[in-house]
């Protein structure tokens, strides 16, 4: 904190250059979907660019949300969803007249801005419910012939997910209850057996012996030189990770770190 001064120097001159800077604006790693409450640094950086260039550098801030198909399985699926640009010199009149007043709109409408951006579970107990949801149903309601991006409809389709779920916890919670037994079981049955539900739901499985022996001979050799190569530095690191005590948004970084 000591360095604060020095370093929102930097960030002006940097700005200034017509450079852009990373912000991660709650301060704080947390893979659990919600949003935390907005730092001021963001803010205050903006702001003090701005004011130290008479409000002549057009700066903008730039929201971008980040939706982990799961932040603790190794290459699994990330959307990066860009926002429009916020244009710092629309607070110019609320900043001259109180700057502490600015600097909240500013933060007001980043927030509103992230939140349009990422998946927000706003109760913690029904987190474990909407995964599973996602999981059995989000396939089913994707629509392959669309011209939108997989990462993106599955994106939409979770936030319609938590407005259901969310909506029928505050109607009908006994339903919500026995919905979420019943599909705990079932998600629990296909680990036990190593299932998808893919296959389950499939009108059939077709088994071409004769085809996928072939298809395995030839294929055996790669995936064997594969295996052997890539074991220990793979299956070693994730070894090891397991056994460092670590918070659940630090496994990947020390994942990274061991392999």
């Amino acid at each position: 904190m000591h360095k604060n001064e020095s370093t929102f120097e930097k960030c002006f001159d940097h700005l200034a250059d017509n450079n852009c800077i990373l912000i991660f604006p709650e301060g704080i790693s947390k893979t659990e979907r919600r949003l935390r409450p907005i730092k001021t640094g963001a803010a205050r950086i903006a702001f003090g660019t701005e004011e130290k260039y008479d409000f002549n550098l057009g700066l903008t801030i730039v929201p971008i949300g980040l939706n982990y198909s799961n932040p603790h399985i190794f290459k699994s699926d990330v959307l990066v969803n860009f926002g429009k640009p916020l244009p710092v010199s629309d607070f110019k009149e609320a900043f001259l007249q109180d700057s502490r007043e600015a600097a909240v709109q500013l933060i007001e409408r980043i927030k509103t801005s992230l939140e349009e951006r990422i998946v927000i579970i706003e109760n913690e107990q029904l987190e474990k419910t909407i995964k599973h949801i996602e999981t059995l149903c989000r396939g089913i309601l994707r629509q392959d012939d669309s011209q939108v991006e997989k990462g993106t409809q599955d994106f939409s389709l979770s936030q319609d997910i938590v407005k259901a779920v969310h909506y029928f916890a505050r109607h009908e919670l006994v339903v919500v209850e026995k919905f979420d037994r019943k599909i705990t079981a079932y998600i629990k049955k296909l680990k036990q057996l190593r299932l998808r539900d893919t296959k389950i739901r499939a009108s059939s499985i077709r088994l071409n012996v004769l085809g996928q022996g072939a298809y395995f001979l030839r294929g055996f050799p790669l995936f064997l030189l594969g295996f052997i190569v890539n074991i220990i530095p793979f299956k070693g690191a994730g070894f090891i990770t397991k056994r460092i005590k670590s918070r659940d948004d630090f496994v990947g970084a020390v994942n990274i770190a061991v392999g």
